[in-house]
């Protein structure tokens, strides 16, 4: 049993065992010492926890590529992603096993949920968008990706370091003044390639066969 069943299962103990501590309150016209004790449990710490682990497991389930595959916006990236004739840095990476697993989470940790407050409250935002369908495609990304989630493999490796223009600008990239992208192309599709009527468009939207190649 891995760590991510094990509470899964805990959570659903919890919310068992509060159904019953309630049920037994609700029941019961005279409390006795004992259901006294009890009470703050079921009504404030049994809840409480429920929570606590149910923030946990979608922290932890946000991490896998098939979470991000659950939105139909995300198809595109994803489908490009494991194309092995794609030369984005996305594919790249995938197809070499750069980055074994949890691909999306490793470039892009700093944005959702799980990343700063403004980045929460902007995926809750995204969310809200996607689930009453307010959004329009292609979907644009607003804001400037953090260099620091591709210098965090990346910096102070042999390859790097061997190339001489990192150091001519390895300050503005430290500050996040020139993107990585500049030189490095395409993270993923284009805006134009993702956008509705596109010769890609419905190719980028295919179903991903074999729930997403085994990504994790």
């Amino acid at each position: 049993m891995d760590f991510t069943t094990a509470i899964k299962i805990l959570g659903v103990a919890v919310i068992l065992a509060g159904m019953a501590l309630c049920l037994a309150l609700v029941r019961t016209a005279h409390l006795s010492p004992l259901y006294k004790r009890l009470a703050p449990f079921a009504l404030l710490m049994v809840p409480l926890a429920v929570l606590a682990l149910g923030n946990y497991h979608v922290f932890e389930g946000t991490q896998n590529v098939s979470s991000c595959l659950r939105c139909h916006v995300m198809l595109p990236i994803a489908n490009d992603m494991m194309d092995p004739e794609s030369m984005t840095l996305a594919a790249r990476h995938y197809k070499n096993r750069w980055i074994a697993t949890k691909q999306c989470y490793t470039c892009h940790k700093d944005y959702g949920l799980n990343g700063t407050i403004k980045a929460k409250m902007d995926g809750f935002r995204h969310l809200v968008k996607y689930t009453f369908r307010t959004y329009e495609e292609p979907i644009r990304f607003v804001g400037r990706f953090n260099n620091d989630n591709c210098l965090q493999c990346h910096r102070k490796t042999a390859k790097f370091e061997g190339i001489k223009s990192h150091h001519t600008i390895r300050e503005r990239l430290e500050a996040n003044q020139i993107g990585c992208i500049r030189c490095h192309g395409f993270p993923h599709p284009t805006g134009s390639e993702r956008t509705p009527g596109t010769a890609r468009y419905e190719e980028l939207h295919r179903p991903l066969s074999g729930g997403g190649g085994g990504a994790k």
